[in-house]
């Protein structure tokens, strides 16, 4: 009998069935049942069969694959390579089912590092290239995302930089930006960017943010954060990270929230925002949804602001800009997005969004997946001083329902 392993996961909201070694008459139907049992624990999931590992498909496997679709309408097959690719195509199973060919494999030495994040890296390829790298643990499902939201948010409006081709890079994946003559705001500003280039950039990047938010969503098509904090919140709750009536105020915070279906980018940090001729593009959609403008504001809020309020030297090794330029940017991007130089009315929206932010480092630990020992240890003592802000913008939100009306 040949050897076959048929190892399934749920990732990005579907099912993703790893297929490795032959799949002929002698173990088909064991092949073909390991599929459907996948299925039956999630029946109204879509299914991704990962054939990277699979060496060779014969007619019965591909038997079995029809079988399953009887019961798996939403099926598709990736990263195959050129001779099971030959197999579906001869067979005329494309016709039948989406199957995409195994990714070009690009390698990111020598290239100049822009950018390194808790997700991976962002690398200069070229003057009309850059190369975003996630790390090994993000499934290719979960980069993937990051196309489709793009291409939704650039339907919708939004000022955003198109991927045109997943990669793989050693054992992960990444995604190659055509973007000539581009810069990221990081590279553009450093660590020496004065004043008045730090305004400036300020006011731009309110602004894409505001065109950003002002583009809807399909809630067909993007995850909506507002109920996906609250699920996250929640398990937090039943994997007992913190007692339930420490995580409640945050989880009533977000019920809170307004319904929105505003594009939302995740994380407007300098690192992944575009200059290119003057104009100003987002790129790194992956962690995209719909929701209340709030929690993006709250995202940028952790970088421009909470991220070195400690460690100043954090602005610089985090997003390769300085302190006082993050600091100074905010300022300027509050004002542009809300459009006054009312200080009064500034400070009361950023109350709220402080609020929001002070949730984000939980969130971070459902999205992330690796997370040091530490920074887990930090949020969980650092947790009671920041429910005293969760719970005055509460109150604030329930003397003035309006307030986050914008």
């Amino acid at each position: 009998m040949s050897d076959c392993t048929v190892k399934s996961t749920i990732e990005s909201g579907h099912i993703t069935a790893y297929v490795t070694g032959r799949v002929d008459g002698s173990n088909a139907t064991e092949f073909g049942e390991q599929l459907k049992a996948a299925h039956d624990e999630n029946p109204d999931l879509a299914m991704v069969v990962d054939a990277r590992g699979l060496e060779y498909i014969s007619s019965a496997g591909l038997r079995a694959l029809l079988t399953l679709k009887k019961y798996q309408a939403d099926l598709s097959i990736q990263e195959a390579s050129d001779e099971v690719m030959d197999v579906f195509k001869v067979t005329g199973f494309t016709r039948m089912l989406e199957v995409t060919p195994a990714l070009r494999e690009v390698s990111v030495e020598g290239l100049t590092v822009l950018s390194r994040g808790m997700k991976g890296a962002t690398y200069r390829v070229d003057d009309d290239t850059m190369l975003s790298v996630y790390s090994p643990e993000y499934p290719l499902s979960t980069v993937e995302l990051e196309r489709k939201n793009a291409q939704e948010a650039l339907v919708a409006g939004a000022s955003v930089i198109i991927s045109f081709e997943t990669v793989r890079v050693g054992e992960g994946y990444g995604i190659v930006y055509e973007a000539p003559n581009a810069k990221t705001v990081s590279e553009v500003l450093g660590t020496t960017a004065d004043e008045a280039t730090a305004h400036a950039y300020g006011v731009k990047v309110g602004k894409v943010i505001r065109r950003l938010h002002g583009a809807k969503g399909d809630r067909a098509l993007f995850i909506d954060k507002k109920a996906q904090a609250i699920r996250q919140l929640k398990g937090l709750a039943e994997n007992g990270f913190l007692p339930a009536e420490q995580l409640q105020p945050a989880i009533d915070l977000y019920e809170a929230l307004p319904e929105s279906d505003s594009i939302l980018h995740g994380d407007l940090s300098p690192l992944y925002i575009v200059e290119r001729t003057d104009e100003m593009l987002l790129m790194d959609m992956v962690d995209a949804g719909i929701g209340h403008p709030v929690i993006d504001l709250a995202a940028a809020y952790t970088c421009y602001i909470t991220s070195h309020e400690v460690r100043k030297e954090l602005a610089a090794q985090l997003y390769g800009v300085s302190s006082e330029t993050l600091t100074t940017m905010w300022g300027d991007i509050m004002r542009t997005y809300f459009g006054t130089e009312d200080e009064g009315a500034l400070a009361a929206n950023e109350t709220l969004i402080k609020a929001v932010a002070r949730i984000r480092p939980l969130l971070l630990i459902s999205w992330l997946k690796t997370m040091p020992e530490e920074y887990i240890d930090a949020i969980k003592m650092m947790w009671p001083q920041r429910v005293e802000d969760i719970n005055a913008a509460l109150a604030y939100l329930k003397e003035n329902p309006e307030a986050l009306d914008w």
